[in-house]
Parts: structure tokens; sequence; C-alpha cells
């Protein structure tokens, strides 16, 4: 049997400051266009980026947010009709120092980021293939389901690299790192730490998990409480879907 969780990630739904909640982003983003004066940027992910002169290949894109090798990295995917978003989400993730992968759905959407010093992205299949998306957001449409084919696909092929794979929709706002909460490491994990045992939000039990889903019941404080329980009651939402690269994971993936 594999074990999925439906997962509250606090990292997604607090600010570490602030507490305030993250969300989907709707209307008008919060840096426009490529304006990259305005959109922060990580010193680190930039010189790696550079350095790692991105050729479209995902080899390339994942050396590039982990230069050490397989460890966790979020994964996204989006097409240039969503540019908006694409720079939201680079600004966000790389503010909150978490390495990731965008897959680029078309080529504009690859030229645009592969142009910057912080967002390593590559050629999904259906980049190369010259696909373009009818615009149907109807989750029937057969458009959608060879998008959503292909991203469970490369979702997997990472995963079976041995990547812990967080993958997230182009449109989530991340104000931290979910990765101490998920992989249950360095200090947040230890006695005094925010995921410490006994904590509010104790990370160890989730380390069970092969597979993690997120719900659409949206109160943290309830499914912290009833836990399972709480985010059974809901529709499971694929829009944050986290899978450790072990032989169930590998298997459900």
């Amino acid at each position: 049997a594999i074990s999925v969780t439906p997962a509250y990630t606090p990292a997604a739904v607090s600010d570490a400051a602030s507490r305030e909640p993250a969300r989907r982003h709707r209307g008008a983003p919060i840096a426009r266009g490529g304006d990259a004066a305005s959109v922060p940027t990580s010193p680190a992910v930039a010189t790696t980026v550079k350095s790692a002169q991105l050729d479209g290949s995902l080899e390339a894109a994942l050396h590039a947010a982990a230069p050490h090798g397989p460890g966790f990295v979020m994964l996204s995917f989006a097409n240039s009709a969503l540019n908006d978003h694409l720079i939201n989400f680079v600004a966000f993730a790389t503010r909150s120092a978490a390495p990731f992968v965008i897959g680029a759905v078309d080529r504009a959407a690859f030229t645009l980021l592969s142009a910057r010093p912080d967002a390593p992205a590559y050629l999904t299949p259906l980049a190369t293939d010259g696909f373009s998306l009818d615009g149907s957001n109807q989750h029937s449409s057969g458009s959608w389901k060879r998008f959503a084919g292909m991203r469970t696909g490369e979702v997997a092929r990472v995963v079976n690299m041995g990547y812990s794979v967080m993958h997230t929709d182009i449109d989530v706002i991340w104000l931290r790192s979910p990765e101490p909460y998920l992989m249950c490491d360095g200090l947040a994990a230890g006695d005094s730490g925010e995921h410490a045992p006994g904590a509010r939000f104790a990370c160890g039990p989730l380390l069970a998990a092969d597979v993690a889903v997120s719900s659409d019941n949206m109160s943290p404080g309830r499914d912290t409480e009833g836990r399972a329980a709480y985010s059974a009651g809901g529709t499971f939402n694929t829009g944050l879907l986290f899978l450790r690269p072990t032989p169930r994971g590998r298997q459900f993936a």
C-alpha cells in the first residue's frame, strides 16, 4: 500500500514574519512582464543558472536548481500565455530560496526564462513538439488532457531521477521554502525548531508519506487537528502534489 497524505504545507500558507496567508494569484501580478529590476533575485541561484548554461534539457535545469545533485526540488509548468504568472512565481520562489525548475510548455516561455539569471527552465516534450494549448480551461478538453499527461510524465521522470518533487501550479505564491517541513531536516526539525516533535506543525509524521496532496478544504487549523480525516472530506487538488523517490513513491508517479 502506498502512504498518501493530504498534507498542509505551512510554508505555502504562512509567512515567517507576518503570518499572512499565501494565495493563488488572480488579477494584476505583483511584478509585471519582464521587469527584472522589480523582481528579487538570489545571488546564489543567479550564479548557478549562469554557469549552468541552460540548453533546454531537464538535466541542465536540475543542475542549475540543485547543483549538489538529487534532493528536494519544486517543479512547475507554464506556457508564454502565462508570462505574468511566470514572473511572479520566479520572484517569490527565488526569494524563498527554494530550489525550483520550470518546464516551459512552449519555446517562447523558455526564451523568456532562460534569458533571466534566476529561472532554471527547460523545454518540455510539448515545447519541442510545437504544441499549443487551445486556451480552454476545461479539464475534459483534449488540449488540457495532453498537457496534464505530459506534466504527470515529467514529474515521474524527475522522481525517478532520485528527487523529492513538489509539483506546484504556476499561480501558487510561495512565501517560504517548504523544504524544511517536507524533508524534515535542518534546524526547523531540531528539538527547538518550528517543526520539532510535539510542535503544532511537527514534520516527523509526514516522513511516513510517499505521496502528499493538497485538498480544497482550506482551514490549516482544522487540517492540523483532523489530519487526513478533515482533508479527505474535500476534493484533492493536485495544484500541490509531493512525491518522494521511495519505491512506493516512484510506483505512484
